[in-house]
């Protein structure tokens, strides 16, 4: 009997508070994952605006991942804050149909970041946990104390044991 694999996303948080804070954090991975193959981020805030008379784009802060079977660092990128991706509510509070707002909420919002770009490829071998270190430079540079929430998607291959069906 073959085993089944499925593709499905891993969602982690981070928040920030103040200016310049560096935030170390911890990913558990399920056991049934096999590889994480991509990785996309985004920034929530009260601070952003839908629609802009001008094109703004900050530097978030710098993401860095660790996995413990390895050395150096899985990952490394900067975080950016796009006018054009940022929403100014949670997607949780509002009505959507597979990551994307109705068209009826299109003059009031924007769409959401996962339909503006494609993640960032990573496709290594799934650990037990991933070490994680985020530092905001969106604050220095607003030299406000900006709170916000950075959100982790990881794409992953998962064994589907427990779907398999029953055979007698």
């Amino acid at each position: 009997m073959s085993n089944k694999l499925l593709s499905t996303v891993i969602c982690s948080n981070v928040l920030i508070r103040k200016k310049g804070q560096r935030v170390c954090f911890q990913i558990k991975i399920p056991p049934d994952v096999i590889r994480i193959l991509g990785i996309e981020t985004s920034i929530r805030s009260r601070y952003c605006r839908a629609f802009m008379p001008w094109r703004w784009d900050f530097t978030g802060g710098l993401l860095s991942l660790q996995s413990p079977d390895s050395a150096d660092r899985c990952y490394s990128n900067y975080v950016m804050v796009e006018q054009s991706t940022l929403l100014p509510t949670d997607l949780g509070y509002r009505v959507f149909d597979a990551g994307f707002i109705p068209w009826s909420f299109v003059g009031t919002s924007t769409i959401p970041q996962s339909a503006s770009k494609e993640p960032d490829v990573l496709d290594i071998a799934a650990p037990s946990i991933l070490y994680g270190v985020y530092t905001d430079m969106w604050g220095v540079t607003m030299a406000r104390n900006l709170s916000y929430r950075l959100s982790i998607h990881l794409w992953v291959t998962v064994n589907d044991l427990y779907n398999v069906p029953f055979h007698e």
